[in-house]
């Protein structure tokens, strides 16, 4: 159970993590691909 829990938080972090960083790049390219296109 403890490890499961201890995984759950582990994926959750790695999720946090994840979209902090992708989100603002994937906001920042799609600004340069509407830049780009209009």
């Amino acid at each position: 159970m403890n490890a499961l829990k201890h995984k759950f938080c582990f994926r959750l972090l790695n999720d946090i993590l994840i979209l902090g960083l992708l989100l603002p790049l994937d906001l920042l390219l799609n600004s340069k691909k509407s830049a780009l296109f209009y």
